[in-house]
């Protein structure tokens, strides 16, 4: 989706369903998972390489945030589809990642993230990796889970 960052309002949406070359019969499990039904695959579903073309076209020139492992998943359905391997720009975020965090931590919060923010430093450092928290709180935020069980 595209959305203004000023007031995190949605100003555009992309929805494609793409026909999996791997695995072209969508199991129960995955039907169910994703609300796509086989019929709605059937009639609706594009080849990956159509469906990169028009999302190229739907993101015209506007920045894009990647995240997770989106540059990894792109390879692997290039090579799955036998297209060009080669990184589009709005995979190429690494030298950008910086300026783009520091963009956005300076966008005021709604108050929703404010307190999800509060309980996230509370608890321990998440991993840059996966998102997960590890380790032992941090003492200094510590009021903000109440007290442990072995303090109460």
């Amino acid at each position: 989706m595209r959305v203004e960052t000023r007031t995190f309002s949605v100003i555009d949406r992309f929805e494609l369903v793409v026909r999996p070359k791997v695995n072209p019969e969508l199991s129960d499990f995955c039907q169910a998972f994703t609300c796509i039904s086989q019929a709605r695959l059937d009639a609706e579903g594009i080849p990956f390489a159509a469906a990169l073309g028009r999302f190229e076209a739907f993101l015209d020139g506007v920045p894009v945030l990647v995240c997770n492992a989106d540059a990894d998943v792109y390879r692997e359905n290039v090579e799955i589809n036998d297209l060009p391997n080669s990184i589009p720009e709005y995979l190429r975020t690494r030298g950008r990642l910086e300026a783009i965090r520091n963009e956005f931590n300076a966008l005021p919060l709604p108050a929703w993230a404010r307190w999800q923010r509060a309980i996230r430093r509370a608890g321990s450092r998440p991993s840059l990796r996966t998102g997960r928290t590890t380790g032992k709180p941090r003492k200094r935020c510590t009021w903000l889970m109440g007290p442990r069980r072995s303090e109460a």
